[in-house]
């Protein structure tokens, strides 16, 4: 097995386009002379992977290269990260997962949000159990964060404009229009910035490590194509 180890960016965008899949895109790197192969054989470690997770569209990721470049854009530097990927399985997976000690692994799927990278622990034979995170549970915090900030900056100007604008002054609360209004808005505002925050907080996809005996598995030396 070879790892692929990046040594440019900013030129290899057409080859992250036309790739196809991972020995594709090596293959292209190689002729380019862009990049350094490293023999890794003595650092395989197969393991046999079960996937037990909530719903059916969990599936193992693979990141196969990563690139980073640095670029000019609109007066600043930018940072520019470009992430190759392929399917190893999906839920539950049952396959012999021909890894190496440096590989990194992520769950995700249809409608399922992105977990954190991992690498397989070194057991000959793990079930990873997924309680998987909603993606558009993820979204909506999201807005709702971003609708929350907008209205707690409207209610601030309200309350700062009632501060050095005359207007009519409320007999039960004894505040001005205007400041009354911004109190109601920057409040409604704070509420669905927390709420956004608890979606988010709770729509993240988490996942342990369970060791298993060995099942009876089919190997695989690549990812599932089907």
């Amino acid at each position: 097995m070879r790892v692929v180890t990046l040594t440019a960016f900013l030129f290899l965008w057409p080859t992250f386009a036309r790739a196809a899949d991972s020995d594709a895109f090596a293959q292209r790197l190689v002729q380019r002379g862009l990049v350094r192969l490293v023999n890794t054989e003595g650092l395989r470690r197969p393991v046999a992977v079960v996937i037990e997770a909530d719903v059916p569209e969990v599936e193992l990721i693979h990141i196969a290269a990563e690139a980073t470049g640095h670029a000019y854009v609109s007066g600043g530097n930018a940072t520019i990260v470009t992430t190759v990927t392929e399917k190893v399985c999906r839920a539950p997976c049952n396959e012999v997962v021909e890894g190496h000690i440096s590989a990194r692994y992520f769950l995700q799927g249809d409608g399922v949000t992105p977990s954190k990278t991992f690498e397989l622990p070194p057991f000959a034979a793990l079930r990873i159990k997924v309680k998987a995170g909603s993606l558009m549970r993820r979204r909506a915090g999201v807005t709702m964060m971003t609708v929350g900030f907008l209205g707690v900056l409207g209610g601030a100007a309200f309350v700062l404009y009632g501060a050095i604008a005359p207007s009519p002054v409320e007999p039960a609360s004894g505040l001005s229009t205007n400041t009354r209004n911004g109190l109601i808005v920057g409040g409604a505002g704070i509420g669905l910035t927390l709420a956004g925050l608890f979606l988010g907080a709770t729509s993240e996809t988490s996942y342990e490590f369970e060791p298993v005996a060995a099942p009876a598995v089919k190997a695989t030396g690549g990812p599932d194509t089907t």
